[in-house]
């Protein structure tokens, strides 16, 4: 007699159906953490720049 739910496809399906949440979950989290810190390089090499523009500029009017 072949049982059709048995303890261990009950289980491995349960498993399976928790697993994909959670891998998404991390993924999104993972996901956010690297956008936060492409945002916030950029954000850095734009102030640099900046500062730059505002280092010649300044250079530039004593020179006048």
């Amino acid at each position: 007699m072949n049982k059709t739910c048995s303890l261990p496809k009950v289980v491995r399906t349960w498993a399976l159906l928790l697993s994909i949440p959670l891998y998404v979950g991390t993924s999104a989290l993972w996901l956010k953490e690297e956008i936060k810190e492409v945002v916030s390089e950029k954000e850095e090499n734009m102030m640099a720049a900046m500062k730059e523009q505002l280092r010649n500029a300044l250079a530039n009017n004593k020179m006048r």
